[in-house]
């Protein structure tokens, strides 16, 4: 779930309290997921994903201020893809159904032969 492994301290820290019953199994992954170190990758793997950049601080920081609020993984997805600029990437990369329609005369032509 996140960028990294754990260090030593935390491991045990976290099997201690799973071994106490202290804290489920649930309890630690909803404390993982609602950290600001993942959250921060989560926007970041975003832009990355889609906009092949990583994201500058002063678009981080309120998409992280606004996961703090409850707003969740999928509304930033949707915050990103809807930005003027997934739309400017998206017009260069041609969509499916045309490059397969613009070869299809093509292809039928070359198989009539």
């Amino acid at each position: 779930m996140l960028a990294r492994s754990p260090d030593s301290l935390t491991l045990l820290g976290l099997v201690n309290q799973l071994n106490a019953n202290v804290a489920t199994r649930s309890d630690e992954a909803l404390t993982t997921l609602t950290s600001d170190e993942y959250r921060t990758d989560s926007i970041t793997g975003v832009y990355s994903q889609f906009l092949h950049r990583t994201p500058a601080s002063s678009e981080l920081t309120p998409l992280l201020t606004a996961m703090q609020s409850g707003t969740t993984d999928q509304q930033v997805v949707a915050t990103v893809l809807s930005g003027n600029e997934y739309y400017n990437l998206a017009q260069s990369v041609p969509e499916p159904a045309v490059v397969l329609f613009g070869f299809l005369p093509m292809l039928l032509a070359i198989r009539r032969r």
